[in-house]
């Protein structure tokens, strides 16, 4: 028996203590290499994107891919890992190590390739020989990016390892010996004769690089899982040990429910809008359109542009499953811009997702984001329980078994594997962040069409990286639709370039660009740019008149009309600040008006509690009884999120896609006058949206805004583009949707639109348009250079997934509110499961960095409570305790960034705020 039957791959504790129970390196190697054998034979759709990724044919790809993958433990020979387990070692080698344990296995994986098997596949003609001198390293082989990938399974790349040396690591002489008798062994098993890696690509290897690693990943954890493949500690023939992998790998990946499902031969409307039977539903243009559009073979990118209400979310899932039907994919993940807008697209879902697959289908819904847990309807389909594991290197790696059960548990990074994913966009974007475990994600992306949401809603921070996510996607062959109530010309043409690129086709150009070209359906794909302006249907075309309120005065006599008259207002501030202030205003005067705050800085629960409430009093099923006298002070958490409808909306002045936006929560649906939902006309009269601004005037001073809205002066800094909105506006005194809308956004953000801005507003607009340049500049920063190959730690920093930017702005805690009573900590939330989730509130780290020590509860009580108590043991949290003071209000302590003592008042009614300033300071990320 060769020589590689002295070396373990997994070890844990036996039941009886003094003996351990292992799994010999080679069977372990078997295990990983069947899964993705068998995966690769059994789901074409994974199978026929890595075709196009390699350019290889399927016997080449499937034969390489096995064999290497074979190899992705190599690292596992060195010395300096087998003496890890001394009593292991003892057992199988009879001897003992000095060596340490100090680069995790796959790095030396990487050494051990580098410097020995590399040489050893050019001596058995498997790869061309070297040609450079001994003074300089060769140029890299493909085989070098795909064996960085198969080593570099661990969630990031190697380590680069030029300064170390393998007599750091390795007993050359013995484990050199080893690998090479696993690889002369390994070769017959896999191939009929001695393979030659055939001429491909370099470049299309080095890029696929990235989605290798993650089914390598894949692959590991499920060849990891003791239930499907028990320790093997008894040396047996590799090929007896072969067949038995297959069928293990076979079951695993079956109960794992990885294989895809098959899309449903037909898909309507009416299958995803439950309603009566006797109902006729009339679909709108625009899914008239799209169900109608031809599609050609071939990845297509889509950017569906409409007014709010006219059905893009169920013309996209129709547009979607006609992709998938044309084998452009076979699954879908919702990228929306908010939790809030995550649940309420999974409620849309839930009911309906069996639909889109053929009846025998199991598939799979999962809704990811951090408090996808606390949806009240919300549970887990996919992947079966995994068993706990004990492996245990003893290194402080998490084993692949545990790191499995761990990733597999979080909803968030699930999703991306299950056949509908709905969740945040972030999620997606950590796919080409150097996040752990990036390529999972990437390769969890790859079959799927992606549809993002609010397109419009991105910064140029997000923006840069989604062209980045294009650009990946479009190159695995993916295919992608982007909805938005209407992007700037601008903005349209870079997401068009992005998957261009990635797809290798030239750069489209834009033919639709006049003010009558929206709504607008643009279609790339290999044929060229489509673009087809659509109607909208007439219920939702909407004529909204502007009046501008500067003082508190008309907003007071505006909202008592409002309750006089039995009607339901909002009041959309741009600052948590301002929300509390005009909330405190208008219960100091009014003390016998119903009045509520909404924002994002409560505890989970209670704001859960606030959102259940404020959507059964606002939203389509609302009542006159329900809404009558209700007034709602809020922030931008009522934008995007949430399908609410009243009678009177003010709005602080905002830039002109989200007033907007906002516009589109007043006189949503059909009511009579009294505010009961009707069919027909809306019959509470003229449609009119109430501006809080400054006064529109020719020659703004600089301080125009800034005086106005001291608190929100940075939250929309582009003070020119206020302006220019606040103008338009004033000039027009209503909008038409859908006639204005192209005009009203390329007034304000067109490259033109810049000319236009006062010269006294110019220097804040140039700041702005300087910042939008920087956090683009950081994006590309910090998205990764996937043209390098995944082979490349240096070029890539790699980040914990936790810390890993999908977001600018200023930094932010989560922080965990406590009752700190009797010398008990509680959590806020009284909740069996989820307390300290649903105790967990978001602040800016400049006001909350760290804890705070009291007389009677020291940082030596804070830390262990933290690690016992908190999520991921309190690590990217802050504990904030409170005690009870007066009422509703409950104040502790924390410090800030400076390293301040800082006082805060917590309470049911307003939120976390701040309770004494150490320092006056901006208020631009108070927004929301």
């Amino acid at each position: 028996m060769g020589l590689y039957f002295k070396y373990w791959g997994k070890a844990k504790p036996g039941l009886d203590e003094a003996w351990v129970q292992y799994h010999l390196l080679p069977y372990h190697s078997l295990d990983v290499a069947a899964v993705g054998y068998v995966l690769l034979n059994q789901d074409h759709a994974y199978l026929n994107h890595f075709l196009r990724l390699t350019g290889l044919s399927k016997s080449q790809f499937i034969a390489w891919f096995t064999f290497l993958l074979a190899l992705h433990d190599i690292g596992k020979f060195a010395d300096s890992f087998q003496s890890l387990n001394a009593d292991v070692l003892k057992k199988l080698q009879q001897r003992t190590s000095q060596r340490q344990y100090g680069l995790r296995h796959d790095s030396l994986g990487w050494i051990l390739w580098k410097n020995h098997l590399r040489q050893q596949f050019q001596d058995k003609g498997i790869m061309p020989k070297s040609t450079g001198s001994k003074r300089r390293e060769s140029a890299p082989h493909v085989l070098d990016f795909w064996m960085g990938a198969m080593v570099g399974h661990h969630g990031q790349p190697p380590q680069p390892t030029t300064n170390r040396l393998p007599r750091d690591d390795f007993d050359e002489a013995h484990d050199f010996a080893a690998a090479t008798a696993f690889l002369d062994d390994l070769i017959p098993l896999l191939f009929d004769e001695t393979p030659v890696f055939p001429a491909c690509s370099s470049e299309a290897i080095q890029l696929a690089s990235w989605w290798l690693s993650g089914l390598a990943v894949l692959s590991d954890w499920l060849g990891s899982n003791t239930r499907f493949f028990p320790y093997q500690s008894q040396a047996m023939p590799l090929a007896e040990y072969w067949e038995q992998a297959k069928q293990r790998a076979g079951q695993a990946i079956q109960e794992a429910e990885l294989l895809s499902c098959q899309p449903s031969l037909s898909l309507s409307l009416a299958d995803l809008i439950d309603v009566e039977s006797h109902t006729t539903l009339d679909p709108t243009p625009l899914q008239n359109m799209v169900s109608g559009w031809e599609l050609p073979d071939s990845p297509h990118l889509f950017i569906l542009e409409d007014v709010t209400g006219a059905g893009k979310t169920e013309a996209a899932v129709l547009l979607a499953h006609r992709l998938m039907q044309a084998g452009q994919g076979n699954s879908l993940y919702f990228a929306l811009p908010t939790m809030a807008t995550a649940n309420t697209m999974y409620a849309r879902m839930k009911d309906v997702y069996r639909r889109l697959f053929v009846s025998s289908a199991n598939p799979s819904l999962i809704l990811a984001h951090g408090a996808s847990d606390m949806s009240m309807d919300f549970r887990q389909s996919v992947f079966p329980e995994m068993p706990p594991t004990a492996d245990n290197y003893g290194d402080g790696t998490t084993p692949a078994g545990a790191h499995c059960n761990a990733w597999l548990a979080d909803n968030r990074k699930k999703a991306l594997l299950a056949d509908i994913g709905i969740g945040t966009v972030d999620q997606a974007l950590l796919a080409i962040l150097p996040a752990r475990h990036q390529s999972l994600r990437l390769l969890g992306l790859v079959n799927k069409i992606l549809l993002v949401d609010e397109v419009h809603a991105c910064d140029a921070y997000m923006h840069e990286l989604l062209c980045a996510l294009l650009r990946a996607h479009a190159a695995a062959g993916g295919s992608v639709i982007l909805l938005s109530a209407t992007l700037p010309k601008k903005q349209r043409q870079a997401l068009l370039n992005a998957y261009a690129e990635g797809q290798g086709w030239r750069k489209p150009v834009l033919q639709a660009t006049d003010d009558k070209s929206y709504p607008l359906v643009s279609c790339l794909n290999a044929q060229g740019l489509r673009e087809q302006v659509v109607a909208t249907r007439e219920s939702v075309k909407r004529e909204v008149s502007i009046q501008f309120l500067s003082e508190w005065q008309a907003i007071d006599d505006l909202l008592s009309r409002t309750v006089e008259q039995g009607k339901c207002a909002c009041w959309i501030r741009n600052t948590v600040k301002d929300a509390i202030e005009a909330y405190q205003q208008i219960k100091a005067q009014h003390p016998d008006w119903q009045v509520d705050l909404f924002h994002a800085r409560y505890a989970l629960g209670d704001r859960i509690d606030i959102e259940r409430r404020v959507v059964a009093r606002f939203d389509k099923s609302s009542t006159a009884e329900s809404r009558r006298g209700q007034i709602l002070i809020a922030t931008q958490v009522v934008e995007q999120s949430l399908d609410l409808d009243f009678d009177t909306l003010i709005t602080d002045l905002a830039p002109i896609d989200l007033l907007i936006q906002r516009a589109g929560r007043l006189r949503r649906h059909t009511r009579d006058v009294l505010g009961n939902r009707i069919q027909g006309e809306d019959q509470r009269g003229a449609v009119t949206l109430h501006v809080h601004s400054p006064d529109v005037i020719d020659s703004p001073t600089g301080r125009w805004m800034a005086d106005f809205f001291p608190n929100a002066q940075k939250v929309y800094d582009h003070h020119g583009q206020l302006w220019l909105t606040a103008k338009l506006l004033h000039q027009q005194g209503q909008f038409k949707m859908p006639e204005d809308a192209r005009r009203l956004i390329e007034g304000v953000y067109g490259v033109d639109a810049q000319d236009n801005i006062p010269q006294s507003l110019l220097y804040r607009s140039n700041e702005a348009e300087g910042g939008d340049r920087a956090d683009a500049s950081i994006a590309r920063l910090n998205a990764l250079s996937m043209a390098v190959g995944y082979t490349d730690a240096s070029t890539n920093r790699w980040w914990d997934e936790a810390k890993t930017p999908t977001r600018l702005g200023e930094e932010t805690t989560m922080v965990y509110l406590a009752k700190w009573q009797d010398g008990v900590l509680l959590p806020w939330a009284d909740d069996p499961k989820h307390a300290w989730q649903l105790s967990a509130v978001s602040m800016r780290t400049y006001w909350i960095a760290a804890e705070a020590a009291t007389s009677d509860l020291t940082q030596e009580a804070i830390e262990p409570f933290k690690v016992g108590n908190l999520p991921a043991k309190g690590k990217w949290g802050v504990l904030l305790p409170l005690q009870s003071v007066a009422g509703d209000r409950w104040q502790g302590v924390a410090l800030n960034a400076k390293q301040e003592s800082v006082r805060f008042i917590y309470s049911e009614k307003f939120g976390l705020m701040v309770d004494a300033e150490p320092v006056k300071k901006d208020a631009k990320h108070e927004s929301d």
